[in-house]
């Protein structure tokens, strides 16, 4: 006898029993639930897809996975199935994953306590709803473990699967799911349910006992349980409809966002702009580097790196599989500009050429001949400053590295160049013929002796940008309905100036 039992009659303990063995009648061959999750599961693997297999019990997890080991051993060896439930510690759970995560053939069967917290979509790619919440805001958060930002193939698969001849998995998708479905296709979002969790229990059941009622005795029934929580949801949708109105998202306009981005990546870097960096960077600080085909690197040999960068991958395993491109091919990390080991390389490299001058990696000043130029040119890479002033709002400080040319002789009227052919010229400066350190050096100092006089003729080019500067602050509170009058942008004078690179003419008759 169990714990409670002492509490029940014979009645009840002999219905207990009942239940029981009809529970252990219906596992395994004759479980024709089970047997259909063991078709879809064949499928997807045959597929190529790695599904999550959402259970809302314990006891149900441990019991689907170790049933579809026994099905499946056979047909697929290499095969790997594990149940994670809340039985287990959070690092528990993100240990059994990562193990996984390295059988190319896997299945995950598991509570809800993974819907949220540990990310999925980097090893899975399908769901199957084994058991319905009854709660659809869970069905989505099962789902979006998955089929969210860095999942990396093509096609994610969601199959919910239900009994036809199942009352509770019938009231369940008519009373909740359905009408998720239903509004979410409306909106375009999701809206909350307007209850909590007890209201929604009691509906459910509500609606699963009304199934036996005769039709006209099910009416009454319905206007009084069932149609004021439906009534409530659909107030809930109107809500979400107006504020969805008078925050005016859809009026935002994608060519205006594109233009934004665009501005973005040219002062932040595009991903090809990260690549060149990082390769670089890489090769600078003694990585090895194997290109595996057009969008995968492969990177070892991190013994080298200074530790403030070994701090930041600590759990890298090498060989490294990177991508700049995203979504990255399969088990590879994708690299973009706010990775953090891309932004420790920069941080890194910044630091050493602003206190170790000439001796860093990868130093502040340089000068080349290259056949990109026809006259001698200078890029001058400087951090702006400036001054935000909105009306009863404190000053704002912005800053900005930006890159600014200079051509011709610095002694006469050289002439300031575009930001846009400055941009487009660094890609196509390489070294044409050697140059010696002390004439490399010349010609920097040289450029320094003049900087008191070219600091004083950058001050329209600033102000230029300034008004640019706040020309996209408008811009952007057009497009979000914040029309302030009165905002202003200023620049602080003198700009830091943070390197140089100088550009030589090759002379005539050099090839």
């Amino acid at each position: 006898m169990q714990e409670g039992d002492e509490d029940l009659n014979e009645s009840e303990k002999r219905r207990l029993r009942e239940l029981t063995n009809l529970a252990e009648n219906i596992k395994g061959d004759v479980d024709t639930k089970l047997k259909k999750c063991v078709e879809i599961v064949k499928r997807l693997l045959r597929q190529g897809f790695h599904p999550i297999i959402w259970c809302r019990y314990i006891a149900t997890s441990d019991y689907v996975a170790h049933e579809l080991s026994r099905y499946l051993e056979k047909d697929f060896p290499g095969l790997r199935i594990i149940s994670i439930t809340g039985a287990l510690s959070e690092e528990e759970r993100r240990e059994k994953v990562k193990e996984l995560a390295n059988f190319s053939q896997r299945v995950l069967v598991a509570t809800d306590c993974l819907s949220e917290g540990i990310n999925l979509q980097e090893h899975f790619t399908a769901v199957i709803h084994y058991d319905l919440p009854w709660n659809p805001n869970r069905l989505e958060q099962r789902e979006g473990r998955v089929d969210r930002f860095g999942q990396t193939a093509n096609k994610v698969k969601a199959i919910l699967l239900y009994g036809r001849d199942n009352p509770v998995d019938g009231a369940v998708l008519d009373v909740l799911i359905r009408k998720a479905k239903r509004i979410r296709s409306e909106l375009g979002i999701s809206v909350p349910l307007p209850v909590d969790s007890e209201t929604i229990i009691e509906v459910v059941l509500k609606s699963l006992f009304s199934r036996g009622i005769q039709r006209d005795q099910l009416l009454l029934f319905e206007e009084q349980q069932i149609t004021d929580f439906h009534k409530k949801w659909d107030e809930a949708k109107e809500r979400e409809k107006i504020n969805r109105t008078k925050f005016a998202q859809r009026a935002i306009k994608p060519e205006e966002v594109m233009r934004e981005l665009e501005e973005t990546d040219s002062v932040l870097g595009d991903p090809m702009a990260v690549q060149k960096f990082v390769l670089n960077a890489s090769q600078r600080l003694g990585i090895k580097i194997y290109q595996e085909n057009h969008d995968k690197y492969v990177l070892s040999g991190f013994d080298q790196l200074p530790d403030t960068i070994k701090l930041l991958i600590p759990d890298i395993r090498q060989p490294w599989s990177v991508s700049f491109i995203s979504p990255p091919p399969e088990n590879t990390t994708f690299l973009g500009r706010n990775h953090p080991f891309v932004t420790g390389l920069a941080q890194f490299l910044l630091e050493e050429a602003l206190i170790m001058n000439g001796s860093a990696r990868a130093p502040r000043c340089g000068a080349i001949r290259t056949s990109a130029v026809d006259r001698r040119t200078f890029l001058l890479l400087m951090r702006l400053r400036y001054k935000i002033v909105e009306p009863d709002k404190i000053p704002m400080l912005a800053e900005e590295a930006a890159i600014f040319g200079i051509k011709g002789n610095l002694s006469q009227d050289f002439e300031w160049r575009p930001e846009d052919e400055v941009l487009s010229l660094l890609p196509l400066v390489s070294p044409k013929i050697n140059m010696t350190q002390e004439e490399a050096k010349d010609i920097i100092t040289e450029f320094l002796e003049y900087w008191d006089s070219i600091k004083e003729k950058i001050k329209p080019v600033l102000d230029e940008r300034a008004k640019k500067l706040a020309d996209s602050h408008k811009r952007l509170r057009m497009v979000a309905s914040l029309r302030r009058r009165g905002l202003s942008v200023s620049p602080y004078f003198p700009p830091d100036l943070l390197g140089i690179l100088a550009l030589l003419p090759v002379p005539k008759g050099v090839d």
